[in-house]
């Protein structure tokens, strides 16, 4: 029971730690789309655009979204502007940061830590891979372990 009840408690954390919200960028003038332009992965370029904060569920496959610095990357995608380390010990249980530029892909619930970031989104929160994460423990956390299945297990 304590095991059952230790695992809902991590998976409400699991489920946390993609945020909320996401900072949406209005490319109303299809700036995006010349990826082989430097221009488009200059920060300074991207300052100038519209930003609106939207849920995260909201953000669909392409859609451009802001991190600054100090933030929780709201949606799995790759990076077309902008330069940081980020913090991946959700996924990969090591501690130091990586160096994430133009054309690397960052994973949702990770952090960001000392650039602002330009991400064309691969998923939505609602896709992401913390998400499927959750999902699967879940579905592990639901069924019997091949061991309750033994005569005289309790």
């Amino acid at each position: 029971r304590r095991a059952k009840k230790r695992a809902t408690r991590e998976l409400r954390t699991l489920g946390s730690l993609v945020p909320q919200t996401s900072r949406l960028v209005f490319d109303q003038k299809g700036f995006a789309r010349n990826e082989e332009d430097d221009a488009v992965k200059n920060m300074a370029a991207w300052n100038e655009f519209d930003t609106l904060t939207v849920e995260t569920n909201d953000v669909r496959r392409g859609d451009m979204v802001k991190v600054l610095p100090g933030e929780t990357i709201p949606v799995d995608g790759t990076i077309v502007a902008g330069k940081s380390a980020v913090d991946e010990s959700l996924l990969t249980g090591e501690s130091e940061l990586v160096g994430k530029e133009a054309g690397k892909d960052v994973i949702a619930g990770t952090i960001n830590y000392n650039g602002s970031l330009i991400v064309r989104s691969r998923s939505s929160g609602a896709e992401s891979t913390v998400k499927a994460m959750k999902d699967f423990v879940e579905t592990a956390q639901a069924r019997d372990a091949p061991v309750q299945r033994l005569p005289g297990s309790p």
